[in-house]
């Protein structure tokens, strides 16, 4: 039977190509870097009261 990972507890990344955006690197074994682009309040998860239907 084939693992789907070799540890539940321990990660090993792979190897990849480097590349520069601005001046930071990305890639390989350098360190993960996200990025959003929402400008909402990601806590704010109430649901908005229905709009009233045009007649």
């Amino acid at each position: 039977m084939q693992l789907y990972c070799n540890s539940l507890t321990q990660y090993k990344r792979l190897a990849t190509l480097e590349a520069r955006v601005g001046d930071l690197l990305i890639g390989n074994f350098n360190p993960i870097r996200i990025q959003t682009m929402t400008t909402t309040d990601t806590m704010d998860t109430q649901v908005p009261s229905p709009r009233p239907s045009a007649a």
